[in-house]
């Protein structure tokens, strides 16, 4: 089973807040993350909501230093859609903050379903009221 994991804990008195992920497929696995702003999560989420993504686009969120390309992208979440039956793919790439050239690409089928989950739990960490996001195949 592949699943992406991302872990935050919102400080009340803090708009950075280090952002966890792990990240899992059946070969390989890899952890990363940095410190993001809880507003974020919220904007990732919001954009989860699409229904259908229309194909030939995706929704994608990244974090990273300045331009966020290259060895200045430490997180990149994204969903494409993969075939018209409703099936996605997610796209993950995670690289270590202090090292990143230490990098982990990984990508998994997911559906709807699962994406609606996700959202909600992205929203639920933003609010400070869950530490845990969990996307996997359903």
């Amino acid at each position: 089973m592949s699943r992406l994991i991302l872990r935050y804990h919102r400080d009340p008195y803090d708009s950075y807040n280090p952002l966890g992920a792990d990240v899992e497929t059946p070969r390989f696995r890899g952890r990363g993350g940095m410190e993001v702003p809880w507003q974020d999560l919220q904007d990732f989420a919001a954009a989860l909501a699409a229904y259908p993504i229309p194909a030939g686009t995706s929704v994608e969120s990244h974090w990273g230093f300045r331009k966020c390309e290259g060895d200045d992208l430490i997180l990149l979440i994204e969903i494409t859609p993969l075939n018209l039956r409703g099936d996605l793919r997610a796209r993950v790439e995670i690289a270590d903050q202090d090292n990143p050239s230490q990098r982990l690409r990984a990508a998994f089928k997911t559906n709807y379903s699962a994406i609606d989950r996700f959202r909600k739990q992205l929203l639920a960490m933003a609010e400070g009221e869950a530490f845990e996001a969990e996307l996997g195949e359903d």
